[in-house]
């Protein structure tokens, strides 16, 4: 046979079944990235998912493996967010939506926005996630995508489940399963069983919830997600102690705390389980259980905020030294051509390399820049973490000490009424933290709002009186350090708690009154609190309780003077101090 007659052969019949093989090769290794994701080996697969999808964009660009590249892309979207990169994620999912439409890929196009939905989702984008949703449906009943109908079902009722809609929640996570169920989409399954778990437990339905709990959970154990196990009996913890059925509750308290140790992540679930716990040992009375939960909680949270800004310093590592290479090679590259062009026209290739030149240090002292700017984005986020943990310190170092007080005092009506008092200072500092913006500063706090919520969650914790007392604040200080802060919420603390005990007994209704101004006088600013009750001495010393020496030892702390001493405009209990 001649030749020619093998090119023929080759061109007809060898070269379609070469390429052939190399296309089932290639569905192949996404398969393989599909089982990593499944049982969440979520490192390997980014790995292989790059690889591929770099070497599908650089050796096949061609229309005909668009689809092949797609799929790729939304496994490596899914791991970016998996992994909570969501910025990387959301970019190749909008990239997949938009590649997808002008190719006329209806079911990568859907699922591409349902990917972007969830990352919505999850910075709480409600418009952009709801368009993406409808997006994504109005595409479903176009194409009739019943097959991946589920994934559309459970972000929905994720979305309903935030937005405070649990009839269509639950509508459509349901919906999800039996769609999953029908078409084998392992993945929406757990899904659907986990918001079920969670809305069931909600509605106080411990059965059904306990059931939807223990199926994820087995599955994420299957599959070796101990994280994912350790979530679903930390749902069923958290339901059991709310219904007060402790027995069952510390079961799947200890099954959480197993799964959790079991994992070699140990990431977002240990500081849930031990959060978990904390509240299950206050729901017991067992403060020092209770204590040393709490305190592994904290410790667990800052372990994840460090392994994030880990995380996001190595991305930005790896980005930089990325660019660097291009640049590199773009300029070797740019070196060779100004060589072939000097061999032609010397002249000419003097020019260039000037040019490239010029263009090298540009680029250089722009890497520069950017370089330092993220330099001190990352020193500045050490210095915040660092101060936040000395505030946590010291906060914890504070309810150590009011415990230790409370030792001495006896005047406690009932061991309720003892935790009652030790919750709301605890919850004082909470929300204290809470108020806190680290994005800009943890020094200072919004005092209106904090000392506002405060006075709100005082007065819920008393609404079994059968009394209706009204809280007014009247501040006008935006901005205080949160060394002010913390002494002047526990003062209203102690003030709000020995009100609403004692000072209307006698009476069905009250008012209490709180006023925090910038005072002329000396520069400093002005307390005020005043309530309707039957009023008491507030020099007089107390044998029995601990409320008046803790506010008296808060208002050394503040160097305050009191310079008014009444009863005020409400007739009953009135304290003035200047700060």
């Amino acid at each position: 046979m001649t030749p020619k007659f093998w090119y023929i052969f080759f061109l007809f019949w060898a070269a379609p079944c070469f390429m052939k093989a190399q296309e089932a090769d290639i569905w192949a290794q996404a398969k393989e990235i599909d089982s990593l994701m499944y049982y969440s080996r979520f490192e390997e697969g980014e790995a292989q998912a790059e690889r591929l999808l770099d070497f599908l964009l650089t050796k096949y660009p061609e229309k005909a493996y668009i689809d092949l590249t797609l799929q790729v892309a939304l496994f490596k979207a899914g791991i970016y967010a998996r992994r909570e990169r969501r910025s990387e994620a959301a970019a190749v999912a909008l990239w997949v939506t938009d590649q997808a439409q002008q190719h006329n890929l209806p079911e990568k196009e859907f699922r591409g926005c349902l990917i972007a939905a969830e990352l919505y989702e999850q910075a709480n984008l409600w418009d952009l996630c709801k368009a993406h949703l409808n997006r994504a449906y109005a595409l479903h009943k176009r194409h009739k995508l019943d097959k991946f109908y589920s994934v559309y079902c459970i972000r929905v009722s994720s979305y309903y489940r935030f937005n405070q809609q649990r009839d269509s929640a639950l509508y459509f996570a349901k919906e999800g399963l039996l769609f999953a169920e029908k078409y084998e989409n392992y993945r929406e399954q757990v899904d659907a069983y986990l918001l079920l778990a969670i809305l069931y437990g909600q509605e106080k339905k411990e059965e059904e919830s306990t059931k939807y709990a223990l199926a994820a959970a087995g599955i994420f154990i299957a599959r070796r997600d101990y994280d994912g196990a350790a979530a679903m009996y930390t749902i069923l913890t958290n339901t059991y102690t709310q219904n007060k059925q402790y027995d069952k509750a510390m079961i799947y308290s200890d099954s959480a705390l197993a799964a959790s140790q079991t994992s070699p992540l140990q990431k977002e679930s240990s500081a849930l389980v031990w959060k978990a716990r904390s509240v299950l040992f206050e729901a017991l009375n067992k403060t020092d259980s209770a204590l040393l939960c709490f305190k592994k909680y904290h410790a667990a949270h800052i372990e994840n905020i460090k392994r994030q800004d880990i995380a996001q310093i190595k991305n930005i590592s790896e980005r930089y030294e990325n660019d660097k290479k291009e640049t590199e090679l773009n300029s070797k590259n740019q070196q060779i051509s100004f060589a072939l062009a000097l061999i032609l026209v010397i002249a000419t290739a003097g020019v260039f390399l000037i040019i490239s030149n010029r263009k090298i240090r540009k680029q250089n002292k722009i890497i520069g820049a950017q370089v330092e700017e993220l330099t001190r984005t990352i020193e500045q986020k050490q210095v915040l973490l660092s101060e936040l943990q000395h505030r946590v310190k010291n906060n914890l170092q504070q309810v150590i000490s009011i415990l230790e007080i409370q030792k001495e005092s006896v005047n406690f009506h009932s061991i309720e009424e003892l935790i009652r008092s030790n919750q709301n200072r605890i919850h004082s500092m909470a929300l204290l933290h809470k108020r806190l913006n680290v994005a800009e500063s943890v020094n200072e706090v919004n005092l209106s709002q904090y000392i506002g919520e405060l006075a709100e969650l005082l007065r819920s914790s008393y609404e079994g009186q059968n009394k209706w007392v009204e809280i007014s604040v009247d501040c006008n200080i935006k901005k205080i350090s949160i060394e002010k802060a913390l002494p002047i919420g526990l003062i209203v603390v102690e003030l709000i708690s020995n009100s609403l005990k004692h000072a209307f007994n006698k009476f069905q209704s009250g008012k209490i009154a709180i006023s925090l101004h910038e005072s002329t006088p000396m520069q400093k600013r002005a307390f005020h609190y005043s309530d309707s009750g039957k009023g008491f001495d507030f020099h007089k010393i107390s044998e029995k309780g601990l409320g008046m020496e803790i506010v008296k030892g808060l208002m050394e702390q503040l160097d305050a003077q009191i310079f008014a001493d009444d009863k005020g405009a409400l007739g009953g209990f009135c304290l003035n101090f200047r700060f």
